[in-house]
């Protein structure tokens, strides 16, 4: 009898591994031409892969802080080189972690973690801050809510500084407590009402049309000019929460 359980529930295990592979393939999205092409380093950008992160590293001397990308569920690192490209194209260094099964919340402690793997990373590598206080953290998508909390535990008096600029694009936050987050956020989507009673007040809530409906890798040339814009006003350092930002809700 206890051979016949064993064996039951070896096949049944099976049965779940196989199911959760196939459900972690048919969701995995798959970088467009467009993507691809922008994985190509040039004059203005060097672009580094590595099995733990993918980089976009301005050549330009530049004063922008480094932006720190998680991706959304089922999205590669590879699906937001338009992105990337754009932003290191205008002075930004851009660091996308790679994730298990692309897949933020499988690594609980990604700030701390993001933060070692930038301290310990070869000195062919343009050398960045490790310190998350220094950095813009962007969210696409569900990621959202996982940076959230992740911005919560290093505020609550971690060993690492919590970043003082958080970007959430398309995302979602179901963390009530994120209200009490400290730092300045930004808030970007096709839409104004998405998750709005979980973020701090002073929030920018900026709306880029048809956004909420785009694919990172297929964002069109007007999105990634006000995604681009938006990005460099909330990240200079004299940026006021009171002011209005490109296409910002009245």
């Amino acid at each position: 009898m206890s051979r016949r359980i064993l064996l039951i529930t070896l096949a049944a295990l099976l049965v779940v591994v196989a199911t959760l592979a196939f459900i972690l393939q048919t969701n995995r999205h798959t970088p467009s031409p467009a993507a691809l092409a922008a994985l190509e380093s040039s004059d203005q950008v060097a672009v580094t892969s590595t099995s733990k992160f993918l980089a976009f590293f301005s050549t330009t001397p530049s004063s922008s802080p480094p932006l720190i990308l998680y991706p959304n569920w089922f999205f590669p690192p590879e699906s937001y080189a338009p992105l990337a490209q754009t932003l290191a194209q205008n002075g930004f260094d851009v660091i996308i972690p790679r994730f298990p099964f692309d897949l933020s919340f499988l690594r609980p402690s990604s700030l701390n973690h993001t933060a070692r793997l930038i301290s310990s990373s070869p000195d062919s590598l343009k050398p960045i801050s490790d310190s998350p206080n220094d950095w813009v953290v962007l969210a696409s998508g569900k990621s959202g809510n996982h940076l959230a909390h992740q911005l919560l535990v290093l505020q609550s008096g971690s060993a690492r500084p919590a970043p003082q600029r958080a970007i959430f694009l398309s995302s979602s936050v179901s963390t009530p407590s994120f209200a009490n987050y400290e730092g300045f956020v930004a808030f970007i989507s096709g839409s104004y009402d998405q998750s709005a009673s979980n973020l701090p007040s002073g929030t920018a809530f900026v709306n880029i049309p048809n956004l909420d409906d785009t694919l990172p890798d297929d964002f069109t040339p007007d999105q990634l000019a006000a995604l681009l814009e938006t990005i460099q006003i909330f990240t200079n350092p004299s940026y006021d929460p009171h002011l209005f930002l490109p296409q910002d809700s009245p």
